[in-house]
């Protein structure tokens, strides 16, 4: 599937501040972890060998270190180094080469579906599935789908609605179930702007102390 269009509708106009040439304009969704713990989703866009910028809600500042994991591409680490409303410059810590960066403007290949970057979640939804209502524990929420709790046995590709708090009664179906989880595959992708927002909105970022650990422990 080709990248798509950046969902953040912004007068903002970009200013390169950059020491290098950009290497290439892209609209890329991304999953963010910030230095206190807080995970967002996000769009990289305007990437060069020593940084990008991204378009978020996650509550960042100048100076903040960040892990950034592009879709289908290798996840660096970076420090905000300029930002402006929901746009900020991310400086990575060593400079890429140009094969990774093209990695990030490059459409995934036909045969292979990219997973698209999802963040945990932890609260109740509400099932809709078999003629029956039912509440769910949401454990984690991407634009094309959702991990939840659910002990209820159904039927694979059972057409089902996901009703989530401030994002409202969302068409989907069974994709899998196993060990008391299921997984949920939207008939349409939610918007990567909206959900960017709506997890601002979802309590607390994270305790300060919470620093980020090992790439690793991300991956």
């Amino acid at each position: 599937m080709p990248a798509r269009d950046a969902l953040f509708h912004t007068k903002l106009s970009f200013v390169e501040r950059r020491r290098d040439d950009r290497f290439v304009t892209t609209y890329r969704a991304a999953r963010i972890i910030t230095a206190r713990g807080q995970e967002q989703l996000g769009i990289v866009r305007n990437v060069s060998g020593g940084g990008v910028m991204i378009e978020t809600h996650a509550g960042v500042a100048v100076g903040d270190r960040i892990w950034l994991e592009p879709r289908a591409c290798q996840p660096v680490w970076g420090t905000v180094v300029w930002s402006e409303k929901l746009r900020h410059g991310v400086a990575f810590d060593q400079e890429l080469p140009g094969a990774s960066l093209l990695t990030i403007s490059t459409a995934d290949a036909p045969d292979q579906v990219a997973r698209a970057p999802r963040v945990t979640i932890d609260m109740e939804a509400r099932l809709f599935a078999a003629g029956i209502w039912r509440t769910v524990q949401l454990c984690d929420l991407s634009q094309g789908g959702a991990k939840i709790d659910c002990p209820v046995i159904l039927a694979e590709a059972q057409p089902a609605v996901l009703a989530i708090n401030g994002l409202g009664d969302v068409q989907a179906f069974v994709r899998w179930q196993r060990d008391g989880k299921l997984g949920l595959l939207f008939a349409e992708p939610l918007s990567i702007g909206m959900l960017s927002a709506w997890i601002a909105t979802q309590g607390p970022p994270g305790d300060a102390t919470d620093v980020l650990g090992p790439p690793e422990n991300y991956v």
